[in-house]
């Protein structure tokens, strides 16, 4: 038994060790997944603020001020501008007369600005767009003093360009977040399927460790009755001088408490093994076991009784014959 329960607590603080190392690779996983996620973050920092700002002005804006901005017979070039920029990221023709058509109906169009997949603009819209964004006229506030819609129309051009170029730096860290969150959701399970694991050697070395100290308290005990054994014959010797015709029958039963003595510490280990372990098996496997055993023991010179039963070392006779009495089959078995 103490070889076994020396052995769990090894295989237990080498599992120990290993899930510490692995929790700790994890931790370096979790610091570089938090990384990226707050560098990709700080990149869209940039871009949000622009964007919402440009989507609170087309919450502003009203019908009256796309119609003053129709009103227009020929529009200020700059104007035109803004407004074929916009254009061309709707996908409509560009120029004045096209650009009145499309703010034709004021609420669908400020609708279609609000709804604008911002997320898949073709990279050749883009490079046209940055043309007109780079010009020098192409500034919300210059746009102001011709159009209060066109200022906002102006703001959310400006922040459709800012938000793609943002975009294309956030777009691969994106992808490098997604695979290193489904890296550490993976090392994760990993890791709580090892805990577990070293949960339960834990659970079973305290088991056997518990059962270590009740046949250590059994050995103590048993210590504790030879010396009062020992006593005893000390004071049945003296009985004996006087007893002669006892002397043979007393020589005898001391020869056989000796034995008793000798072989008490390997009884011990089988019958404190017997009542640990074999009490669920069948009379074949506890006989295997029980060779098992005794094959050890002679290996490390530990002696034995021969005729070794636990009932001869730990039963009761007389409660035995009455259990036998009321039924109980006499098999080692029962």
């Amino acid at each position: 038994m103490v070889i076994v329960l020396q052995e769990k607590d090894k295989a237990a603080k080498e599992k120990e060790k290993q899930v510490a190392g692995e929790a700790q690779e994890a931790q370096v996983l979790f610091k570089k997944v938090k990384d990226i996620k707050d560098d990709c973050e700080a990149e869209l920092s940039v871009a949000m603020p622009a964007l919402e700002k440009a989507v609170k002005a087309l919450d502003t804006l009203k019908e009256s001020d796309i119609g003053e901005m129709k009103g227009y017979g020929k529009a200020p070039d700059d104007l035109v501008m803004v407004l074929d920029a916009v254009s061309l990221l709707l996908g409509e023709p560009l120029g004045w007369d096209n650009a009145k058509k499309m703010m034709g109906q004021p609420k669908v169009f400020i609708k279609r600005l609000k709804d604008f997949d911002k997320d898949n603009i073709k990279e050749a819209k883009l490079k046209k767009l940055k043309k007109y964004v780079n010009d020098e006229r192409f500034v919300p506030e210059k746009i102001a003093a011709k159009s209060v819609a066109g200022k906002s129309i102006c703001m959310w051009a400006k922040a459709m360009d800012k938000y793609a170029e943002v975009k294309k730096i956030v777009e691969p860290k994106s992808k490098a977040l997604a695979e290193s969150e489904k890296e550490l959701a993976e090392v994760k399970k990993q890791l709580d399927l090892k805990e577990a694991n070293l949960r339960e050697i834990k659970q079973e070395l305290a088991r056997l460790q518990s059962d270590y100290s009740k046949a250590q308290q059994q050995l103590d005990q048993l210590s504790r009755d030879k010396k009062k054994i020992e006593l005893q014959l000390e004071r049945a010797e003296k009985l004996v001088v006087g007893l002669a015709d006892e002397s043979k029958r007393w020589d005898t039963s001391i020869d056989s408490l000796n034995e008793d003595m000798r072989n008490m510490l390997g009884n011990t280990v089988l019958a404190a093994g017997y009542l640990a372990y074999v009490g669920c098996f069948t009379q074949e496997y506890r006989m295997r076991l029980l060779r098992h055993w005794t094959k050890f023991l002679r290996i490390n010179n530990m002696l034995f009784s021969p005729d070794w039963t636990l009932q001869k070392i730990l039963g009761d006779s007389l409660k035995i014959r009455t259990w036998n009495i009321q039924g109980l089959p006499a098999d080692d078995l029962s």
